[in-house]
């Protein structure tokens, strides 16, 4: 009789555990035509993580031209808008020595988008970064949740 309770409390428990987990903020798709149009010299960068339950707590900052951007969240994305030029995108790792950095253009073209994702390893997750194309990253991100409205 115990068990008849303690397992779906416990599912529950992990349910709301993992939910928790998750981005919040408004859909892409629901304010992909609201956003301001990119200003001149300067560059928009789209960050965004698909939601999977692997590293679901882990949320690295991801630094671009040396300053905090914002947050690689499950099921998040987030845009930050940078001068023209030279840039160097860096996720520091919490667990190892180093950090996963991609150097870019800001500006050529006008929106870059980079997707992130949790990496497997013996003691936890390191946080990969891969630039995408627009096709593809738009697909991906319009039911993840705008985790920031910042507007450079």
């Amino acid at each position: 009789m115990f068990d008849r309770f303690v397992r779906p409390l416990a599912c529950a428990g992990l349910v709301v555990f993992l939910t928790a987990c998750a981005a919040t903020g408004p859909k892409f798709a629901t304010v992909e035509n609201t956003l301001p149009a990119v200003a001149d010299k300067t560059g928009r960068l789209f960050f965004y993580r698909e939601y999977s339950s692997f590293g679901a707590g882990m949320r690295p900052d991801i630094f671009a031209c040396g300053a905090k951007v914002g947050e690689s969240i499950p099921g998040g994305m987030f845009y930050a808008d940078l001068p023209a030029g030279d840039c160097e995108i860096a996720i520091p790792s919490v667990m190892y020595p180093g950090e996963r950095k991609i150097s870019v253009t800001v500006g050529t073209p006008k929106v870059l988008y980079f997707r992130t994702w949790m990496g497997a390893s013996s003691f936890g997750g390191r946080t990969n970064i891969e630039e995408v194309s627009a096709g593809e990253a738009l697909t991906a991100m319009q039911d993840l949740a705008l985790t920031n409205e910042k507007k450079n």
